[in-house]
């Protein structure tokens, strides 16, 4: 047996069903499956922007996303200083990095809406100030 040391398993663990709609897109039975909690997800996405040693442009992308679809939800636990530097982390991430980390891996019918230099700054700007909200 093997102790994942990067992230604390047993704090914000859901055991759940899994979605009917994500089942059926991949043919599987029912099923019930351990996830993170919305939250312990955001926390964790910051704290990923703020402590790695290379800024990822997923992070912000994953922020992005976790904002958009459960913006009253989240609850930020991190202090000041790592919202800060997760701030100034995402704010240095040019398009190319995007393009190069994220956008190549998504679906054709994504690319084509994320492929646009704006719309990259947009989503920058909207996670650094919901993180400046706290």
């Amino acid at each position: 047996m093997f102790k994942l040391l990067r992230r604390k398993l047993d704090e914000g663990i859901c055991f759940e069903v899994v979605s009917p709609s994500i089942l059926s897109e991949y043919s599987l039975p029912p099923m019930i499956a351990n996830h993170y909690s919305i939250n312990t997800m955001y926390n964790q996405k910051i704290l990923a922007l703020a402590n790695r040693t290379e800024t990822q442009a997923r992070d912000v992308f994953d922020l992005y996303w976790l904002i958009l679809s459960k913006r009253n939800e989240l609850k930020n636990t991190e202090t000041k200083k790592v919202i800060s530097c997760a701030q100034d982390n995402a704010m240095t991430l040019r398009f190319e990095e995007f393009k190069g980390q994220v956008l190549a891996y998504l679906p054709q019918e994504d690319k084509n809406q994320y492929d646009d230099k704006g719309l990259w700054e947009n989503i920058v700007t909207q996670v650094v100030d919901t993180l400046g909200e706290v």
